[in-house]
């Protein structure tokens, strides 16, 4: 299972990107678009209540803010095996 990032390609999702090519994570962009208000849909507010940015889900877990996906991303792929030395 691939882990999903919702945000643009610019800011805060570019720093949780980061953190899972280091720990060599799978992972797939979902593009959402500040300007047009996507994040302020009634599809993505069932994903992160506050419409705050970026959003990270791995099959039915969801995580969101930034130091949670960046120091957390261990729990949120269990399924890669992912040793707790790999941390950030």
């Amino acid at each position: 299972m691939v882990v999903k990032v919702y945000g643009p390609a610019y800011a805060s999702p570019k720093r949780v990107l980061l953190c899972l090519v280091e720990k060599e994570i799978d992972f797939e962009t979902v593009p959402v678009d500040l300007i047009a208000g996507e994040n302020l849909t009634p599809e993505y507010l069932k994903l992160q209540p506050f419409g705050s940015l970026p959003v990270i889900q791995d099959g039915d877990y969801t995580l969101f803010g930034l130091v949670a996906l960046c120091f957390d991303s261990d729990h949120c792929c269990l399924n890669l095996k992912i040793s707790k030395s790999t941390r950030l």
